[in-house]
């Protein structure tokens, strides 16, 4: 059963204690140099993530992975041209790094693609920047909350179809995080 949950509306600059004291390490992945330095820049000014690299593509970043746990943000493109071969190489180079996908259309099909990959949730495509940090602080706080604790703070968005139930209203910039079980 695949259990799909919404991260909190929350502003970019809520954070939790422990992401206070020491930034979220970000790896950035995006085949355009003008937008993954760009996308570099802007969350430079967030207190609470550090971009300490910057690639072009999955199998970069797979041969220069950055040690201990990190979140790697790609987007959707350079997922679709790595496949399930990339996405294994970057989590096997990295294994305490979880992938981010940002980028993703708005449609159940290409969130299904993400999770299936292997990533750790998705960013959707018209999201602001104050969502996408909100959904890298969401992902950290997974990893470092009990799971227990993370599902129920994330009330009525499971599915028994494997099809994310969203709300229509909200879905528009809504970071979506999967759980996979048995």
């Amino acid at each position: 059963m695949r259990e799909y949950a919404r991260a909190p509306q929350r502003s970019g600059t809520e954070v939790s204690e422990a992401a206070a004291r020491t930034p979220i390490r970000i790896g950035v992945v995006h085949g355009s140099r003008l937008i993954a330095e760009g996308l570099r820049d802007l969350l430079g000014h967030e207190s609470t993530v550090s971009v300490t690299a910057v690639h072009l593509d999955l199998a970069s970043a797979a041969r220069e992975p950055i040690p201990g746990p990190h979140i790697l943000l790609a987007d959707l493109s350079s997922v679709r041209a790595a496949g399930m071969a990339g996405i294994g190489a970057c989590l096997s180079a990295a294994p305490e790094a979880k992938i981010l996908v940002f980028d993703v259309e708005d449609d159940d099909a290409a969130i299904i693609e993400c999770v299936r990959a292997g990533t750790a949730g998705c960013v959707l495509r018209d999201a602001s920047p104050a969502e996408l940090v909100a959904a890298i602080l969401f992902e950290e706080q997974l990893s470092t909350t009990d799971t227990t604790t993370s599902e129920a703070a994330q009330p009525d968005l499971k599915d028994d179809d494997a099809k994310p139930r969203t709300n229509t209203a909200r879905r528009r910039a809504v970071p979506i995080h999967c759980e996979c079980g048995d």
